[in-house]
C-alpha cells in the first residue's frame, strides 16, 4: 500500500476516532457521523479505491444494517445497536 493510499483513508480514521471518543464520553454517536462513515465507505468503492466492488460494498452496508434491524424489531437490541 502506497503512502497516497494510506493518506486517502485518514479522514475515515479520524471520523472513527471521533466516534470512539464521543461514544466513550457521552455514550452516543451522532447520526451525521454514522451516516458520513457509511456513505464514505460506499463512495470509496465507487471511486475505485476500495478493496471491494461498489455492489459488494452496498451489500455489506445492507446486511450490516438489516440484520441488527431485525433483532431490534424482535426486541433483542436497542436502537443504538442498529446504528
Amino acid at each position: 500500500m502506497t503512502v497516497y493510499s494510506q493518506l486517502m483513508f485518514a479522514p475515515a480514521l479520524a471520523l472513527m476516532a471521533w466516534a470512539a471518543v464521543e461514544d466513550s464520553i457521552s455514550r452516543r454517536i451522532p447520526n451525521w457521523l454514522t451516516f458520513s462513515l457509511a456513505l464514505g465507505g460506499v463512495a470509496t468503492s465507487v471511486m475505485g479505491h476500495g478493496l471491494v466492488s461498489p455492489a459488494m460494498s452496498a451489500a455489506g452496508l445492507a446486511v450490516g444494517f438489516f440484520c441488527p434491524l431485525l433483532l431490534f424489531l424482535l426486541g433483542a437490541l436497542g436502537g443504538g445497536d442498529v446504528k
